[in-house]
């Protein structure tokens, strides 16, 4: 049996705009010389701020370990900035991965509200600009339910997909359409506590989802797919516990278990 145990968080510090840094520290699956390099703790920050009519974010994860070599301390780091034209609301994002400040993947929404549109890109910003993919989202009411309808068109591989949701009462019916595969995802709520979403696809692979509200946030969530695996997902107030466990013909194989805990000071 594997054990993955990530605890989250220490707060030290706060602002107005900026939220309290946290500090996730897991301790990682294997075997190791040295006991530190069993961690791998993470320093997360962001802020938010506003100029006019323009609002900011800002944030960034480093690696907390101790080193002398201060460019290799940072992960991730991202900003965006949000406005608003007439009825339409712009959103643009960029986030540099892994301390390769050479390229950074650029994100740009637009959404209108009054009409239920909503439009997508997403690009590689470096030594030149390129378009990866183009999205748009369309909603609308029939009757008493509500659908929408996303088409998505990928330029480097010339690929598109679309997906058409269709929301009623307690049902919802997610059906995703390529080139290459189609699958069917149909969500009932049986009651208050209970949810249940079998998918179906025409390659043959299914899987059930089994959703059950402990309370509050509360829930455990587990997910069959035959001749796949077996997943439960517990949340419990500030923890979270993961089994998988791989499925062979009638045999389980050995579990792999994770558990993280967030910790607010």
């Amino acid at each position: 049996m594997k054990y993955t145990t990530a605890i989250i968080a220490l707060s030290l510090g706060s602002s107005v705009t900026a939220s309290r840094p946290s500090l996730t520290v897991k301790i990682q699956d294997g075997t190791f010389d040295d006991g530190a390099a069993a961690l791998e703790p993470t320093l997360s920050w962001s802020t938010a701020t506003k100029q006019g009519d323009v609002s900011y974010e800002f944030g960034l994860e480093a690696d907390a370990r101790p080193t002398a070599d201060l460019a290799s301390l940072p992960k991730n780091f991202w900003g965006s900035a949000a406005k608003s034209f007439g009825g339409w609301g712009v959103k643009a994002r960029a986030q540099v991965e892994n301390g390769d400040l050479g390229t950074a993947a650029v994100t740009i929404d637009a959404s209108n509200n009054k009409d239920d549109l909503t439009v997508a890109i997403e690009a590689t910003a470096g030594a030149d600009f390129s378009v990866n993919s183009l999205s748009a989202t369309k909603g609308f009411d029939s009757g008493s339910a509500h659908v929408e309808v996303t088409p998505t068109y990928n330029i480097a591989t010339k690929e598109s997909n679309v997906v058409v949701g269709y929301t009623s009462g307690k049902s919802e019916i997610t059906l995703t359409a390529s080139k290459d595969d189609q699958e069917v995802s149909i969500a009932q709520q049986l009651d208050s506590d209970n949810k249940v979403t079998p998918t179906f696809s025409r390659s043959g692979k299914m899987s059930v989802a089994w959703e059950k509200s402990l309370g509050g946030d509360n829930s455990m969530t587990t997910t069959l797919t035959p001749n796949e695996d077996v997943e439960v997902v517990w949340t419990d107030a500030n923890w979270e516990a993961k089994v998988g466990m791989p499925i062979s013909g009638n045999s389980l194989g050995p579990a792999n278990v994770q558990i993280k805990r967030e910790v607010i000071f």
